[in-house]
C-alpha cells in the first residue's frame, strides 16, 4: 500500500511540477472569470509544492 501512496505523489508531484498552469486550471480557475490567468508566485509555489511531494514520494518509497 506505501507503493501506491509513493507513486500517486510522485504523479501528482510531477504535474504540479512541470505544468502548474493546469494544476491552477483545477482548483482554483472556477473561482474566477474567464480572462484570468494565474500570477508568477502562484505557479512558483506549486512548482515548489510538487517537488516537495516527489521529494516526499521517494522518501515513502525507501523507507521502511
Amino acid at each position: 500500500m506505501k507503493y501506491v501512496a509513493a507513486v500517486f505523489l510522485a504523479v501528482f508531484g510531477a504535474l504540479m511540477a512541470l505544468r502548474p498552469d493546469l494544476a491552477w486550471k483545477y482548483a482554483e480557475s472556477w473561482k474566477h472569470s474567464a480572462e484570468a490567468a494565474p500570477a508568477k508566485w502562484y505557479l512558483t509555489a506549486i512548482r515548489i509544492a510538487g517537488i516537495v511531494l516527489i521529494a516526499g514520494a521517494i522518501i515513502a518509497f525507501f523507507v521502511d
